[in-house]
């Protein structure tokens, strides 16, 4: 067996080049009587908008035509002066079927902004008349920019008067193509006893605005731009300024609860020695069991803190008990599920009672929790809604999960929800969480749990992640909850036995975060080449943790923890090794990144894209084993197959070769090298300069069985690569080397 290896190097940055003029698709055309039209549609917008509203400026979404790519979104028109119009983006969904779905971009304008645009649509409409014989192509519009044609700023401004600049007559005419209407926000109602309900940025917080318009709510029940409304409040909200909701959601008020089963047979006390250097693994969920102390009591750091006026019940204990019992000792107590990892201390954070709790509450405590416990790295949330994510809109409690991800060096691993109906179901929050690895549930013979629930979230983004072992009924996990043994089914007991992975994976073997979760993930597919699936996400997890460190001899395992802090991060100089002139194998790679994010924004909720490239070089360019011209010159990518099926925007890339009976060696291009490259964008067309971290997992399979990971680790020192080998035995001796306390006399 080979071990898994680690690679270091400085890789080269490139910039972004400079973006030209607009321009427009090839076959495209725009008229001049359709200038007029979206005209027109502004004017009746306008006039529609309510003299009463209680905010200062105009809330008006553009309707797209298709779903759109950051460079085919308006340009000119809603711009105020020389500022991009994308500063008044306040938020981004989808509308239409699934053929003909397209976005719908809220932004928030001072109504002279649309009147100008008004104007200038008209004056772009009486040039294409005049100048143009009604209409304008690609050809006719890239000639402005012809200095041999002696196409000038000036000779512009000579043709047409200074009516309206080239370059704005061009950003017009790019924004004229791809824009069908204009509208005021108008979302659908929402029903539900307490709903959890997002306005629009604006000038006013939620609790501002609310109290504006009659509507008396907690300040504790609202956080910036959100509130928790009861429904009659909800309704007189809808009622007298329904264009101010952004989006709604029931709030987190009910759990679900396909949870312990039945007490089982008594099989006597259990015995557990005592903790000693172990990992802790942080669990946020219900109140843990210290009235009759289970077991395992001295593992786990107990921090009961329910909600004032809530005193614990006997039932609150179960949940919670039952999660950190399989944290500590869930390889003893089901032993088809040993993992090798050992035993796990745990310090416990019992914030909610069984049915639930306020959304922002929880928000609020996991925020708190996790900045008061920096030395804990992994956490285990077993916590779920009852109820449905929204399709187009992010949960609180994910979005609070994600920016802590983003900033914080920790990793969350939580249970994918429960299905307790019978129908399919979207998966609950906080399981919605993007930075997060979610974990589904699957019986003993692989196929989905009895009460799975699916995704995807936001309508693109794939979750779960990967799938595990969590009972069912007639093959339940046994679990601990005060001094007796609990049979258990669902998510909540899965995500617990990734989470001793990936503690084991991150505070035992000391591999970086985003690279732990890769190594989950290329783990449970291995060489498949299906796609994730909206059950079971990209695969079920290997029991044993070996498996995912001891490669076999055919194979070549590394992983890369860098950065990408330009547009391009990349390197030619990884020596794969040639067998006469060709490259004997296959090759796959998962990426892992934690995106800022932001809820505000709808959709376009990630605010970073790493696109991945890996393969041979040929003339200086990466042919990579997925193809992906996306970057490209003369890329004909469209935005939505970039998200289909190149996941952009999403913040886990795998790319595989197809395994076929008869593989193929590879032909080298001239070149002995193959290349990593990261393309990172931004939704922003300022770009976003913040560094992004992310983690790559690399695998190549000898199609011959031979084993060549000697002459990849010399070929790399020789490039000047750094080499360091995760030897399991080793890494566990230094770890455990390091928690050795030294005292001198």
């Amino acid at each position: 067996m080979n071990d898994l290896l680690m690679l270091q190097k400085d890789f080269e940055s490139k910039s972004a080049t400079a973006p030209t003029h607009p321009t427009l698709p090839t076959n495209a055309r725009v008229r001049a009587d359709r200038a007029l039209e979206l005209a027109d549609s502004l004017r009746r917008t306008l006039a529609s908008w309510p003299k009463n509203a209680p905010i200062k400026k105009v809330l008006i979404s553009v309707v797209y035509n298709k779903i759109t790519a950051k460079s085919n979104r308006t340009k000119r028109i809603l711009a105020e002066g020389s500022r991009d119009p994308e500063v008044s983006i306040r938020g981004a969904r989808y509308e239409g079927s699934d053929g003909n779905r397209h976005h719908v971009i809220t932004h928030y304008v001072d109504r002279e902004v649309i009147e100008s645009s008004i104007k200038e649509l008209e004056i772009t409409a009486g040039l294409l008349d005049k100048h143009f014989d009604g209409s304008i192509g690609k050809q006719e519009l890239d000639s402005l920019w012809d200095k041999n044609a002696g196409n000038t700023n000036d000779s512009w401004k000579k043709l047409t008067g200074g009516a309206v600049s080239r370059i704005n007559f061009a950003r017009l005419v790019h924004d004229i193509c791809h824009i069908e209407e204009f509208e005021i926000p108008s979302p659908p109602s929402k029903e539900g006893n307490r709903i959890l309900t997002t306005l629009y940025e604006t000038d006013d917080t939620a609790f501002e605005m609310l109290r504006k318009l009659g509507i008396s709510v907690k300040y504790l029940d609202t956080l910036e731009n959100s509130a928790v409304l009861e429904q009659m409040q909800y309704r007189k909200l809808y009622e007298m300024a329904p264009y101010l909701i952004a989006m709604s959601t029931t709030d987190f008020s009910r759990m679900d609860e396909m949870d312990v089963v039945d007490s089982a047979e008594d099989k006597g006390p259990r015995i557990i020695g005592s903790p000693s250097n172990e990992p802790t693994i942080g669990v946020i969920d219900t109140p843990f069991d210290t009235e009759h102390p289970p077991y395992f009591s001295a593992w786990v750091d107990v921090r009961n803190d329910l909600p004032e006026g809530l005193p614990p019940r006997s039932k609150d204990y179960i949940h919670g008990t039952c999660v950190s019992s399989l944290l500590v000792n869930g390889h003893v107590m089901n032993h088809q599920l040993d993992d090798g990892c050992g035993c796990f201390k745990v310090r416990h954070f019992g914030i909610v009672p069984a049915e639930g709790l306020s959304s922002f509450a929880i928000a609020r405590k996991i925020k708190e929790i996790v900045e008061e416990n920096p030395d804990i790295h992994v956490w285990n949330l077993s916590l779920g809604s009852d109820e449905e994510t929204e399709r187009f809109c992010i949960s609180p409690e994910a979005e609070v999960l994600d920016k802590i991800q983003s900033d914080r060096n920790v990793l969350f691993v939580v249970a994918a929800t429960n299905n307790r109906t019978g129908s399919t179901h979207r998966i609950g929050a906080p399981a919605d969480s993007i930075n997060s690895l979610v974990v589904s549930s699957v019986k003993p013979d692989g196929t989905p749990a009895s009460y799975s629930r699916s995704g995807p979230v936001l309508d693109f983004y794939r979750k779960p992640d990967v799938a595990y072992y969590g009972g069912d009924m007639g093959c339940e996990l046994s679990a601990c909850c005060g001094t007796g043994e609990k049979l258990c089914m669902g998510t909540s007991y899965a995500a617990p036995l990734v989470a001793r992975k990936a503690s084991y994976l991150i505070d035992i073997i000391g591999v970086p975060r985003d690279v732990a979760k890769a190594l989950i993930i290329d783990s449970a597919c291995g060489w498949s080449n299906e796609g994730p699936h909206p059950i079971t996400g990209y695969g079920i997890v290997p029991i044993n943790i070996r498996d995912m460190l001891r490669i076999p001899n055919s194979e070549i395992k590394f992983f890369i923890n860098g950065i990408a802090s330009t547009y391009e991060t990349y390197n030619f100089t990884l020596p794969v090794p040639l067998v006469g002139n060709v490259f004997p194998y296959l090759a796959r790679a998962v990426m892992c990144y934690t995106p800022k994010c932001n809820r505000s924004q709808g959709v376009d909720y990630t605010s970073t894209e790493l696109d991945l490239h890996f393969g041979r070089i040929k003339a200086g360019k990466i042919v990579s084993i997925k193809p992906n011209t996306q970057g490209e010159a003369n890329d004909r990518t469209t935005e939505r197959d970039a998200r289909d099926l190149l996941g952009k925007w999403d913040n886990v890339k795998r790319i595989c070769d197809k395994v076929s009976t008869r593989p193929r060696a590879r032909k080298a291009f001239g070149s002995t090298t193959w290349g990593i490259k990261i393309r990172k964008t931004s939704r922003m067309s300022a770009g976003d300069p913040t560094p992004q971290p992310f983690g790559l997992v690399a695998t190549l399979r000898e199609i011959n069985g031979a084993n060549r990971i000697d002459s990849f680790i010399q070929h790399c020192h020789a490039e000047g690569w750094l080499v360091r080998t995760f030897d399991v035995d080793t890494r566990i001796r230094i770890y455990t080397d390091e928690q050795v306390d030294i005292q001198f006399d």
